[in-house]
């Protein structure tokens, strides 16, 4: 197993800080809000959408999010960093291989 733990960038989207006038995960396609409706779901903390990688512009939901990061490791590594980057701070989230 991996001792160095590798580290991808991921992106909170703020529905007070976008334009986007729709939400919608790339992967499950079933969580599609409009600005409104996410807006009332993420300050009640139900749903976040993420950016990830914060270098694409692929969407996905909180659930896809850990299901992606968790196929996206490779064979040796354990678990996957995620630096989350959000307007109240940056912080991360350590996923570990599903097994």
């Amino acid at each position: 197993m991996s001792s160095k733990h590798r580290k991808i960038k991921t992106k909170v989207l703020n529905p007070s800080r976008t334009r986007r006038k729709n939400f919608e995960c790339c992967s499950c396609s079933v969580a599609k809000y409009s600005s409104q409706d996410y807006k009332i779901l993420f300050e009640a903390k139900k749903i976040i959408y993420f950016l990830f990688p914060t270098s694409t512009k692929k969407v996905y939901c909180h659930e896809c999010l850990f299901k992606e990061a968790s196929r996206r490791m490779k064979p040796n590594e354990d678990c996957i960093k995620l630096l989350v980057e959000d307007v109240d701070g940056n912080y991360t989230l350590t996923i570990d291989k599903e097994e």
